[in-house]
């Protein structure tokens, strides 16, 4: 027990300090990019890091409030306005990730039920469930999952600031810039955290993101005054957020499919890439923001995406929607759409798998 107290201790003090570091250097999300590159370097040289669920479960729950309060009843009417916008980036992601994985097949040389898997943006624990019917590999969707979602937050933010005026955009932190309220905000994030939990419970995929985002967007339209978060309460979600992401890193798992990850790296550019262009076109036709959309179309995770918006004072309310929509669509849709695929002949299922389906 000590000795679990202790690894979980030193992960998250390192963690802290990687995250004041990147902030001195000026990193984008420092305190969350810090946490990330710490607790994955140390991951992967074999250290024994500790990362608990449940205090990532508890930055998401103050992240995805703080993100909610960001909803004015201005930008939902916004966002209702986008809505042919973003079913229309929905769908051309779920072609573009089954063009690519078609190409995952041939150049990472792995069946293509995993290879499906391994390209779709659902979530890695989604992504191996469904899988597993099939008889599609965990590992390596675990670990495509995985890498998309980090090297999108890595990538985004540098390219994203550094092509804004010359890089000389400022970057925001999560912490709002009005008053705090204290009592106000913290009855709003236990009423938050209360009902996450029991939806949680219920078995509500993403409720530790969606259920907060909820709550932060009722509380925001129904007139309550918006509180500012608290700048070192913000920066401490980011930090259990970023060393839960870093801590995904496991050795064992990259060495298992070490001959497929130039492959997967080169699934998630094409993945990044297809969806960027998408985003190009949606900006042209709409006179949206070609940033915003960038990171609205983005196959990144929700959480790191509307973090990166934060930071970069872009618009918030339009990359949630864009990413909860994706959410629901995605998940709802894979099934279908792998069913369609394997009907076209496109994916073949192995003989066992098709059985016990």
């Amino acid at each position: 027990m000590r000795s679990t107290v202790f690894r979980a201790t030193a992960t998250y003090a390192g963690a802290a300090l990687a995250g004041c570091l990147f902030q001195q250097a000026r990193v984008p999300l420092p305190w969350m990019l810090g946490p990330l590159a710490f607790t994955a370097a140390a991951s992967l040289a074999g250290l024994p890091v500790m990362a608990r669920a449940a205090l990532r479960n508890l930055g998401m729950t103050v992240v995805g409030t703080a993100l909610g309060l960001s909803f004015t009843p201005e930008a939902a009417r916004q966002l209702l306005d986008h809505i042919p916008l973003i079913l229309a980036a929905v769908l051309a992601t779920l072609l573009i990730a089954c063009t690519a994985s078609l190409l995952l097949t041939r150049t990472a040389g792995i069946d293509r039920v995993t290879a499906f898997f391994c390209s779709v943006p659902g979530g890695a624990a989604e992504m191996c469930l469904l899988a597993r019917r099939y008889g599609g590999a965990a590992t390596p969707i675990a670990v495509a999952q995985m890498l998309r979602v980090v090297l999108l937050v890595i990538v985004l933010p540098a390219v994203l600031t550094w092509s804004a005026d010359g890089g000389k955009s400022p970057v925001l932190p999560l912490a709002g810039t009005g008053t705090v309220d204290m009592p106000a905000l913290a009855g709003l994030l236990i009423v938050s955290g209360i009902a996450t939990l029991l939806m949680a419970r219920a078995g509500m995929r993403s409720a530790w993101l969606l259920v907060p985002l909820a709550v932060g967007i009722a509380a925001t339209l129904s007139g309550w005054t918006a509180s500012a978060m608290p700048g070192p309460l913000a920066s401490l979600a980011q930090v259990f957020i970023g060393t839960q992401l870093g801590a995904a890193f496991r050795r064992k798992d990259l060495l298992a499919v070490r001959r497929a990850l130039p492959a997967i790296v080169l699934n998630v550019a094409i993945l990044a890439g297809g969806c960027a262009g998408v985003a190009m076109a949606l900006a042209a036709m709409s006179g949206a923001h070609p940033h915003s959309l960038v990171l609205a179309t983005s196959p990144g995770g929700v959480t790191e995406m509307c973090l990166t918006a934060r930071a970069l004072g872009l618009e918030v309310p339009l990359i949630v929607g864009f990413h909860v929509c994706r959410v629901f669509v995605v998940l709802a849709a894979t099934p279908w759409v792998f069913a369609a695929m394997r009907r076209g002949g496109l994916i073949e299922v192995p003989a066992t798998a098709a059985r016990s389906t």
